[in-house]
């Protein structure tokens, strides 16, 4: 069976997703030729006075300012945390459609609450231009796969259509039925914000949503997803708006956009077909009729191209245009489709090529295309077609031969709304004599993906009713999107990061008026005395091929906006590249060959003056296979730390060993006061044939309560025997051992770099983990160890500090300490230290003071009973704790819920007085399930949740303050390389440099959750 491909209208989309679903995002609005009160939604839209409004997938909402073409400005902001899908304007309102987010808001019981919104519509107020404001949110159920705007008799409305995926009843059955289920549903446009008034369902996965006359007609499959055939349903829309399906058909393949969808009078007419060559592959064109109840009734269908793959499709009041490809041999079909919904063929032409999007001018008399011409790698090209011929091609103008690879192009192959048409927009001359009055816009690029030149612009055709021509093209340097005017003779091209403005009164010498980069891709925001340094990566997506690209290190003024703050001195850098902080330094450290890092070295002791010292190549450098090392800026150097991905497994010997879980349990009462459960697991082994086992783990009967701890009391093993299982066996025992090495580049003299010898540790010196306090390097390692009495795993921990006060000698101390270290105040560690509780693996906090080679232990606290996540400890060495419960059941969906921990937040601080010290109290609070402790930075602590970084005040009780939304931040694994350095906390802003999504900031103070202020 040949692939089933799917769309939908979720405009942007990463790329590879684009190919898939956008096809009837973008189908040919003019050739369906709804009322003219209909409007598709798209990611602008020129507001009329000078502005235009923008939809970035980066920075939500723009409005940009245009009444002066050569200086374009972003006048007004909305940042939104979510995927953007498209928007439809009306006067002063823009409905801003999402396929998801999350909205975080402050809650007294567990420090934060999210909801995730799934796909929801933004009201946007933008009658000042200056601070667009949400007025409302409307939820939405399911993935929203189209939508519609109307503004007609029923009044204004917006139709939206959602696929959701679950169990559903099915008529005369007792039993639920997996599948999807589409809903299309009518929002009425208030002055009270969008009401919804109308809602009809059917089976089946949406694929796009054609408006036409009073009813919707909806291309869906019918229950799974990867149903090859295509169904197509019939809304009526009836007075006042209220939805209904009236019936359905099938179709037995694909249907690619809009343009192969049409309902005219009384009659359904259906192009469908497959998308890729394949020998048993036909193309059909089908009619039903439409004029009584139920499903429309078949008419007729017409066979045609056997084994082709289908492009770009038209109709017209009586006839259908379709263009097929053959092993990249195109021909162009003509049907006449009468009133009755007879078909005829009236013939087919062979043609070089294929249409992609066909739109009808000069009154229905001529057609004019987007499409390929030639062979792959294809050119792009604009044809005019004869629409009363049945050999129509008229003449067709390609681009300029050296963008040879329309496959560089998914925006325009995907979506007719790339492609723009305007009538009696010029009046100049063919070069042979004819009129031409017609302009197309075709934005494109070429050369992502090959050895040709990168090309992204927008050519400019015009045509008349014989005739087109090929004139100017208006350059820019990311991939294209869309083309529109804006006024006059003003031409606007928009990428997702960039815009610009072009006088096109000479069509073909077109000039550039303005350019706004709409997304600047910052990589990294520094403090150096009284000013910031952001790093701005290449504005040219196409810098890969252009090895001159060059990024920016820009110095700003500390106070204002990070990203909007004019810069006060300059310097490239290479690209894409890690960036640091070293003293007055920043580093640019790239990996371009095997074994060796090229460290760019710029100096910034006069930050208005910056100086380049040149590159270094460092060899030498610690590499463990194929994973990098993670560098870490110490005083005047930069140090290496590798750590091998895959451990070494040392033998332990054969013992007999066992292990025991309790049973999965299915309850009715959990959640309920008083509920009992069984919870714990047990692991003992003993050396073979010895009898003398060691254990760790144990049992437990759990009452629940609501509100608070659940009580457990732990019980023998032959009292938990009914409720547990597991055996024993032989087994082998292995010990998984990794090593460390650091590497030191001394920066002390910028000119002349030096890589300083290799620092490796004993055999026996297994490593744990790292921390920098941007001085010194500490790497905690452990030795095996044993208990008398105690038959358990132990360990010794050390702590290597590595001295870099002088990086060109670097000076290794090692010395015993309880743990591995989390935090660092002068000469006071903060560690978490790993003990033996009664029953399993605890954990404690410990303070030691470093004096003259040894570790004075000063404050211990223990956990007993609680599993501890995480330990951070700010720059006074304040501990903060995660922790939940103990005695936890071994599934973590535990009577078909997923099992709360009760994770807890606690704050302490050193007890003061002599001898070993406990820790005091200062501040608590339950957390989520969701939250994962990662930093503490003065009086701020920084989770990650889902959707991006949470930001909780910690002087005293906790307090969850602000939300960043950062798409695809995640925790990373110690043995892989981190993430850029993108957080800094300068006095009281808080800043994160997110690439694209620019440097957002708030001081200490802010706030945006709900419920925090």
């Amino acid at each position: 069976m040949p692939p089933v491909w799917t769309w939908g209208e979720e405009e942007e989309e990463e790329e590879e997703e684009e190919e898939e679903r956008q096809a009837f995002a973008g189908g040919d609005e003019e050739a369906v030729a709804p009322s003219a009160a209909l409007a598709q939604g798209d990611i602008y839209e020129v507001l009329g006075d000078g502005h235009v409004l923008h939809l970035s997938r980066f920075r939500g909402l723009q409005i940009i300012d245009v009444q002066d073409p050569e200086d374009p400005r972003i006048v007004g902001r909305l940042p939104i945390s979510g995927d953007v899908v498209q928007m439809h304007v009306k006067g002063d309102r823009a409905l801003v459609v999402m396929s998801g987010g999350l909205a975080y808001r402050s809650d007294l019981a567990r420090l934060a609450m999210h909801d995730s919104l799934g796909a929801y519509i933004l009201e946007v107020d933008i009658s000042d231009r200056e601070e667009p404001e949400v007025r409302s949110r409307t939820l939405l159920s399911g993935t929203v796969k189209a939508t519609r705007f109307e503004s007609g008799a029923n009044g204004d409305a917006l139709y939206v259509g959602t696929t959701e995926h679950g169990s559903f009843p099915v008529p005369g059955s007792p039993w639920p039925e997996a599948r999807h289920q589409t809903y299309i549903k009518r929002f009425a446009l208030t002055s009270n914000g969008l009401a919804l008034t109308s809602t009809a369902g059917f089976p089946g996965d949406l694929r796009g949503l054609v408006h036409q006359g009073n009813a919707l007609v909806a291309v869906h499959t019918q229950k799974v997803a990867r149903d090859p055939a295509t169904h197509v349903s019939i809304v009526d829309i009836g007075a006042g708006g209220a939805l209904s399906v009236r019936g359905t058909v099938v179709a037995p393949e694909v249907i690619p956009s809009e343009g192969h969808v049409d309902l005219r009078g009384q009659t359904l007419r259906v192009i469908s077909g497959l998308k890729v060559d394949f020998p048993t592959a036909v193309a059909r064109l089908q009619t039903w009729s439409t004029s009584g109840p139920g499903n429309p009734t078949p008419i007729e269908t017409v066979e045609f191209a056997p084994g082709a793959s289908i492009q770009g499709a038209l109709f017209t009041d009586d006839k259908a245009y379709v263009s097929t490809t053959l092993v990249q041999n195109g021909t162009f079909h003509v049907f006449s489709v009468d009133a009755a919904g007879h078909v005829t063929l009236l013939g087919t032409s062979p043609e070089q090529g294929a249409e992609d999007h066909l739109r009808s001018v000069f009154g229905g008399s001529r057609l004019i295309s987007a499409g390929r011409v030639g062979k792959s790698p294809y050119q792009y090209a604009v044809s005019l077609f004869d629409a009363n011929s049945s050999n129509p091609l008229l003449v067709r103008a390609a681009v300029d031969p050296i963008a040879s690879d329309a496959s560089s192009s998914p925006d325009l192959r995907q979506t007719g709304r790339a492609f723009t048409v305007l009538e009696n927009a010029v009046t100049v001359q063919a070069p042979s004599g004819e009129t031409e009055t017609g302009l197309a816009l075709l934005p494109y690029n070429n050369g992502d993906w090959s050895n040709t030149p990168y090309i992204s612009g927008v050519q400019l055709f015009t045509f008349s009713g014989s005739t087109v021509t090929r004139r100017g093209f208006l350059p820019l340097n990311s991939r294209m999107q869309r083309a529109f005017p804006t006024s006059g003779t003003v031409t606007a091209g928009l990428t997702a990061t960039e815009f610009g403005l072009y006088d096109r009164s000479d069509v073909d010498n077109p000039t550039q008026q303005g350019h706004l980069f709409l997304a600047p891709n910052y990589l990294g925001i520094f403090r150096y005395g009284n000013y910031r340094v952001r790093v701005q990566n290449p504005e040219d997506t196409s810098y890969w091929n252009k090895p001159n690209a060059k990024a920016r290190v820009e110095v700003i003024s500390r106070s204002g906006e990070a990203q909007y703050a004019p810069t006060l001195a300059s310097i490239e850098v290479p690209p894409n590249a890690y960036y640091y902080k070293v003293g007055n330094l920043l580093t640019v450290v790239r990996s371009l060959k095997w074994l060796e890092y090229t460290v760019t070295i710029i100096d910034l002791s006069d930050p208005l003056h910056p100086q380049s010292k040149g590159d270094f190549v460092a060899t030498g450098l610690p590499f463990t296979g194929s994973i990098e090392p993670v560098v870490h800026p110490t005083h005047t150097s930069l140090t290496f730390v590798a750590v091998p991905s895959n451990p070494t497994y040392q033998v332990g010997g054969d013992v007999d060993a066992c292990w025991y879980q309790t049973l999965e349990q299915f309850s009715t009462c959990y959640g309920q006061e008083g509920c009992t459960y069984w919870t714990g697991n047990l692991h003992c082994q003993a050396p073979l044939g010895t009898g003398q086992y060691g254990c760790d783990g144990g049992f437990a009967q759990c009452t629940y309560h609501v509100g608070a701890d659940p009580t457990c009391v732990q019980v023998d093993f032959a009292t938990a025997q009914p409720y547990i299982v597991g055996g024993c066996q032989p087994a082998t025992t292995y010990r998984e051992v990794r090593h460390a090495s650091v590497g030191v580049l001394d920066l002390s003299d910028p000119a002349h770099p030096a890589v300083r010898p290799t620092i490796s540790f004993a055999p026996e010196e297994e490593y744990v983990s790292k921390f920098s306090d941007g001085e010194d390097m500490y790497i905690t390692t452990k030795q095996a160890a044993t208990k008398p009495g105690d038959p358990r795993p132990h360990a010794k921990y050390y702590v290597e500090h590595i001295d870099l006060g002088q990086s060109s000698q670097p000076v290794v101390s090692k010395i015993n300490v309880p743990g591995r270290v989390v935090g660092i105040d002068d000469d006071e560690l903060t560690l978490q230290d790993p003990v033996w509780g009664d029953v399993f693996l605890e954990s404690a906090v410990a303070r030691v003071v470093l004096d003259d080679g040894l570790a004075a232990l000063k404050n211990y606290q223990r956990f007993p009973g609680r599993a501890v996540t995480s330990v951070v400890a700010d720059e006074d060495g304040r501990p903060a704790v995660t922790h939940g419960l103990g005695w936890k059941p071994f599934w973590s969906y535990h009577n078909g819920q997923p099992w709360d921990s009760r994770p807890m937040l606690t704050l302490l601080k050193p007890a003061s007085g002599s001898g070993v010290r406990g820790y005091t109290v200062r501040g608590q609070s339950l957390i989520q399930l969701w939250m994962s402790l990662t930093a503490a930075r003065g009086d701020h602590l920084f989770f990650n949740v889902p959707g991006g970084v949470l930001t909780v005040a910690s002087k005293q009780t906790p307090k969850a303050l602000s939300f960043f939304h950062i798409p695809a931040q995640g925790t990373y694994p110690e043995y892989y390389p981190e993430p850029q350095p993108a957080l800094l906390v300068d006095g009281d802003d808080i800043l994160y440099a997110l690439g694209r999504r620019g440097i957002v900031q708030s001081e200490d103070d802010d706030v945006n959750l709900p419920g925090s202020q």
